[in-house]
């Protein structure tokens, strides 16, 4: 008969007793093994959730919009896409992106939809129409990229609107436009007489192309015993609004044009500018003086 001893009333043979205890102690390893596990994926759980919450903000609050693209539909917006479209959340997850495109662009735009989910991300903005919920067209400046979402392959794009920025520009290559076909010289300079604008006039009269001429200071254009006056030219706009006088302007090739200036102080952008009409004189009695 085997020995045995009593534990709790019970007879536990000694030849099993051992293989027993070991195997409780191993559970109760495993248990607190079990244990630490789930404690750690209740804190990375938390963590996770935080960090969510904390790029939900961003993304919120983020003036460009953000959405997430999934076969041709919405599958997440931002608060700020929703702003520029004029749908909200819910309405912009129930429609398909070429929906809110024009149809003259709608080929395309799968097309390039298609190549960034093969892999060819659109790291320069792309300037696209699109259609508001009021049907009002809008021009937004787009980024995209490819990612993996719920394990499917899902396009991430960052856009902001340019409309009233393209509507600008077109207004400023419009008067450009008109101010290239006068035959006075017009040229817009910082106080300190650096070039910012010359129309085609100013171009021609001097012999200069436009890089060249952008790349100048007004004085480099003025003979030498009139650049002395500039200062006092700059002090007669200030008190008068604006001031009318006669210099020389000094040619690329060193040849000299008497020339009548109206200029005046404009402001633009916070800062000061002078808004110059140069037109030339006839005659070419460089030896007089000139006020």
């Amino acid at each position: 008969m085997l020995e045995s001893e009593k534990h709790s009333g019970i007879d536990i043979p000694k030849d099993i007793q051992s293989p027993m205890i070991s195997q409780v102690q191993e559970l109760t390893e495993a248990v607190a093994s079990l244990d630490g596990s789930l404690t750690h994926l209740k804190r990375l759980s938390t963590v996770i959730k935080e960090v969510q919450a904390m790029m939900d903000t961003i993304a919120d609050k983020s003036r460009e919009g953000i959405i997430l693209v999934q076969d041709n539909r919405f599958a997440w917006v931002n608060k700020a896409a929703c702003v520029i479209s004029g749908y909200t959340f819910d309405e912009m997850l129930a429609i398909a992106v070429p929906d809110i495109t024009l149809p003259s662009h709608r080929d395309k735009l799968i097309a390039r939809i298609n190549m960034v989910l093969a892999g060819d991300p659109i790291a320069t903005p792309q300037e696209w129409p699109v259609y508001r919920k009021d049907r009002m067209v809008r021009y937004v400046r787009i980024f995209s990229y490819r990612v993996i979402y719920l394990e499917k392959p899902a396009i991430v794009s960052v856009f902001y609107d340019v409309t009233e920025n393209k509507k600008l520009f077109e207004e400023s290559m419009m008067r450009a436009q008109m101010l290239d076909s006068i035959n006075d010289g017009v040229i817009l300079m910082e106080m300190s007489g650096k070039i910012a604008y010359i129309n085609d006039a100013v171009c021609e009269s001097a012999g200069y192309s436009k890089d060249e001429l952008m790349a100048m200071n007004v004085l480099e254009l003025t003979a030498p015993e009139f650049s002395k006056r500039f200062n006092i030219r700059l002090k007669q706009m200030s008190e008068h609004k604006e001031a009318r006088f006669n210099t020389i302007v000094i040619r690329k090739d060193s040849s000299r044009i008497n020339t009548e200036v109206r200029a005046k102080i404009i402001r633009q952008g916070g800062k000061q500018f002078v808004l110059a009409v140069a037109r030339g004189m006839p005659g070419n009695d460089i030896g007089k003086k000139h006020d």
